[in-house]
């Protein structure tokens, strides 16, 4: 994130991406044998539906039953829900980047271990963290380089370079995308950062997470950081509408507006 926000008085949108894009490669750069094991997972389940699953209180008051036995894509501490194993957890989602103060080895490897899923995916930079994990087969890293103004592929395929995200939210419709998916719904994504500043909510717990920092941004940091994932939530629907992949926004309440939105006794 640029934190310098006067920069946004004096560089367009697409001179910022352009930023953020020559840092991504500065960063670090992904051999591409690693990359290359994201392919065994593309459009693999073309023309099938999916549910993604986010950690918002609101995923409470869903009735699982009408989950019961699909297929899911999780994210982060999915580990501590009581009903993960009702599911068929295709991929699980960690998308911290390593040098951020949310991200934990010994957490990552908690939720990985406590989650029976297909595959694992998470952000670049921790590709050499968990040589020793007795999951490393299943891990697959996602290099994300290109913000949504210097986006223009139509389609998304993890193993090369790819579009960017804010969230974890945004990795698991990326991993939906890549695994050929055409119909998506989405439960737990509230949303309500801008609502309810205060820490991050989520389905299994109200108390706040210990590597919640959302406390200590300003409400400006968190408008800036809300207009940058709105940005790539539109990219992500132009993504699906061009190949024909119908994303609903299942979340009563939810504050997201980009997807058609729909009750799950719908879908």
């Amino acid at each position: 994130m640029i934190k310098n926000f006067k920069l946004k008085y004096y560089l367009s949108p697409f001179l910022i991406d352009l930023i953020r894009f020559y840092r991504s490669y500065q960063l670090k750069k992904v051999p591409s044998r690693i990359l290359k094991t994201n392919s065994r997972w593309h459009n693999k389940y073309c023309g099938e539906e999916v549910f993604i699953i986010g950690n918002g209180p609101s995923l409470g008051d869903v009735d699982l039953s009408l989950i019961k036995g699909s297929k899911v894509i999780v994210m982060n501490s999915f580990e501590r829900a009581t009903w993960k194993d009702s599911v068929e957890i295709v991929a699980h989602c960690i998308g911290e980047p390593s040098m951020v103060k949310a991200w934990s080895k010994s957490e990552i490897l908690e939720s990985i271990n406590g989650t029976k899923a297909k595959s694992y995916w998470l952000h670049f930079t921790s590709y050499n963290h968990f040589e020793k994990c007795g999951k490393r087969d299943l891990l697959h890293y996602v290099f994300i380089t290109n913000e949504p103004g210097l986006w223009g592929n139509r389609a998304i395929n993890l193993a090369k370079p790819t579009l960017t995200y804010q969230t974890t939210a945004q990795l698991a419709i990326l991993v939906a995308l890549h695994m050929g998916f055409n119909k998506i719904g989405l439960l737990g994504f509230d949303h309500d950062w801008l609502a309810s500043p205060d820490y991050s909510k989520h389905f299994y717990s109200n108390e706040k997470d210990s590597n919640d920092t959302l406390h200590e941004w300003s409400y400006l940091v968190i408008v800036n950081m809300i207009d940058r994932m709105w940005r790539i939530y539109y990219k992500l629907r132009d993504i699906a509408n061009y190949n024909g992949v119908e994303i609903y926004n299942l979340t009563k309440s939810s504050y997201l507006d980009v997807f058609k939105k729909d009750d799950l006794e719908n879908f």
